[in-house]
């Protein structure tokens, strides 16, 4: 599992990469967005501390049995599709 886990983790990274060339220079965002650098010269990040608080977030709201969902976009679909009419028309292509 734990090699399932690695090459998950790299394959993610891969896909997270940006580069971007400009005509001032060349523009990387790797490691899922935490590491920029510009120009070949790495520039200062904070700590990685998102996922921890999120983390802890969840522990705490499992620890209490609770949930932290906004259920209000599910609301408005299911009254969108309680209200609404189906009417088929002619295919369109952009």
């Amino acid at each position: 599992m734990e090699k399932l886990r690695s090459q998950h983790a790299a394959s993610h990274r891969e896909e997270a990469e940006s580069h971007r060339r400009t005509d001032d220079g060349t523009l990387m965002l790797t490691h899922g967005g935490s590491r920029l650098t510009i120009n070949g010269m790495a520039r200062e990040s904070a700590p990685e501390a998102e996922y921890a608080a999120l983390y802890h977030h969840f522990a705490a709201l499992i620890a209490k049995g609770e949930s932290d969902v906004d259920r209000t976009p599910l609301r408005l679909v299911a009254d969108a599709f309680l209200r609404c009419r189906r009417r088929d028309t002619d295919p369109f292509d952009d």
